[in-house]
Order: structure tokens, then sequence, then C-alpha cells
């Protein structure tokens, strides 16, 4: 009985933190990226390719503020102290708690291997092909930064005809790794999927060296830097389980990918738990709101700590490795003293 009491209440909680988290985490992401959608009717699209990610950033401080959120009313209205004076009704608690993580868990796997960056990959290229369609749509004076390869800057613009012109511009382009074009010309225009570019100049860096040229005429396939070729391989952060688990062995930057989300799920499965010994460690000395608040998002910010420092150095696999289930080890051990102190 006391299981469907805690599991109800746990469940309850987690619907409404994560349906409250993920939507100002995709409401707020949709904002950043209002300058490159077409039009109003295309945010209702956008916002649902981004909601798996956005769910997937709030998964784990739902599930710890759901834990806490229960355990702190205990503090509330006293009923604690049957926890507080009873070992084995401690033990069925932690139980319970781990039966709420592992079905949790059940659903953030697929989740954080198939869902969130496939989704997320759709989402890319939706905006990417808006872009695209509504090149000529863009704001005179601002700096464009379509892709992470194509910076656009124009003056002022016209239309003649059909066709919009563009005056006065300003390209930056990175057709590589080793060479990157800095274009200045006085007008360009947009036909078909080619940039067509006027009476300019051009600064090329090639690894340490420079070169500059001018031309009347030049073209840019829009296509090679709105979207992604076919043939191109895809960031592995948009890998599906699938392809990650095909090339982990061959490419070290997939392995890591591979062990950042195995350290993710492992972080879902102690998060609840985690969750419970702080507040059991801190929820009769301070507010429990206060105490929910400070354990979950301290915990959040040290998992997205240990996630990033594991990315920042992918090319040290032990590092890496290290940063990604010493920290979650660090925290378990951490609290797991505190909590036996405490207690």
């Amino acid at each position: 009985m006391i299981v469907g009491y805690f599991l109800k209440r746990f469940f309850a909680a987690f619907f409404i933190f994560i349906i409250s988290l993920s939507l100002i985490f995709a409401c707020g992401d949709v904002l950043v990226r209002l300058a490159a959608l077409p039009s109003f009717f295309s945010l209702p699209h956008i916002f649902a390719l981004m909601f798996p990610l956005m769910t997937l950033c709030s998964f784990l401080l739902a599930s710890s503020l759901a834990v806490q959120y229960v355990v702190g009313s205990l503090f509330v209205e006293n009923e604690i102290l049957f926890f507080q004076f009873f070992s084995r009704a401690r033990r069925s608690l932690h139980l319970i708690v781990l039966l709420f993580s592992i079905t949790l868990a059940c659903v953030y796997v697929p989740l954080v291997f198939n869902w969130a960056p496939a989704s997320y990959w759709k989402a890319k290229h939706y905006i990417l092909n808006s872009i695209k369609e509504q090149f000529e749509y863009l704001a005179p004076e601002q700096f464009h930064r379509i892709t992470p390869r194509f910076t656009f800057y124009f003056k002022s613009k016209k239309t003649e005809g059909s066709q919009t012109i563009f005056k006065n511009i300003i390209l930056s382009v990175k057709e590589s790794e080793k060479a990157h074009y800095f274009v200045t010309a006085q007008k360009c225009s947009i036909i078909g999927s080619q940039l067509v570019i006027r009476y300019g100049s051009v600064q090329t860096k090639s690894q340490s060296t420079w070169y500059s040229g001018t031309f009347e005429r030049t073209n840019i396939d829009l296509n090679e830097f709105l979207q992604d070729e076919k043939n191109k391989q895809r960031p592995v952060k948009f890998y599906t389980l699938k392809e990650l688990l095909s090339k982990k062995k061959s490419d070290p930057k997939t392995f890591v990918e591979f062990h950042k989300r195995l350290a993710q799920v492992l972080w879902q499965l102690l998060f609840p738990l985690l969750a419970l010994w702080g507040m059991l460690i801190v929820g009769q000395r301070h507010s429990t709101l206060l105490a929910s608040l400070l354990v979950s998002g301290g915990l959040f910010l040290y998992s997205y700590i240990g996630l990033s420092l594991a990315q920042a150095f992918a090319k040290d696999l032990f590092v890496s490795l290290l940063c990604l289930y010493g920290c979650s080890s660090l925290a378990f051990i951490l609290f797991f003293i505190l909590y036996k102190r405490r207690w």
C-alpha cells in the first residue's frame, strides 16, 4: 500500500514538473530562433520538433524535484518522524525511489539515444531550409550567422523585378577546416540555389597563408552551406543508438558520445536517489522549497559540468571517461556518507 501511495505522488509531481520545465525550455529555444523562422505559422512545427530535446534537458530536474517535493511535504506535515525512528520504513522508501528511478530510465534510454537526436536533426534541417527559402527576408545592417560556416551581412536591399538585390555585402565562408573566405562586394542576388555576387574582392585564408583577389562575378552554391550533403557525415551528437554502436569502435568521437549518453542514463538512475538523500540531509534545517532548488540545481549543474568536461577532453579517452563516470561516482559516495552521518 505504501508503495502505491508514494509512486502515485512521485509520478504526479514528475509529470507536473517535466511539462512545466519542458514548455519553458522549448519556448525559450524557439524565441532564440524566431529570426530564422519564415512565419508565425511555422512555430508549432518547430516547437514540436524541439520538444523532445527540451524534455531531455528537463528530465533530470523533474525527477529530482518530484522526489524532493513529496519527501519535503513529509517534513512540513511532520510525517517524517515515522521514517526517522524506523529504519525498515527508510529502506522501503529507498526501494520505492529506486523503482521510480528505474521506471523513468526505461523512458529516458530511448529519449536520449533516439528520439531527442532524431527530432533535433529534423528541426535543424527545417530551420535551415526555411532560411534558404526565405533568404530575402533577412534584416539589413545585421550579421546573420546562418550556419557555423556561413555568415552574411548587407547594408541595404531592393527588389528589381522578381529578384531581391542585396547591396554592400560581407560574407564569411568556411569551406573546410583549412580554407576560409572573406568576401566583400557591391551587390548580390539569389538565382535558384546560387548566390550570385558581383564586383567584389575575396581574402582567402588557407592554413597559415593569405591570398587576395578581385572579381566581377562569382557564384556560391547555398546548398553547400545551408544543408548537409547526402554523403556528408552528420555530427556525432545527432547519431542514434544504431549509428553509435556501429561506429564507436573505429571513431573516438563516437566512442565518447556513446559513453556520454550512457553517463546521462546513469545520472538519471542516480538523480532521484541523490535527491532523496539531499532532502533527508538538509530538509529539517532549511525550507523544503529552498532545499529542493539548491540540491536539484546543484546536482544538475555538477552533472552538466562533468559531461561538458568529458567532451572537452574527448581526445584523451581516459580523462574523458573519468569525467563521465568519476563525477557520478563521486556524487554518489559523497551523498551516501553525508546521509549515513545524518541518519
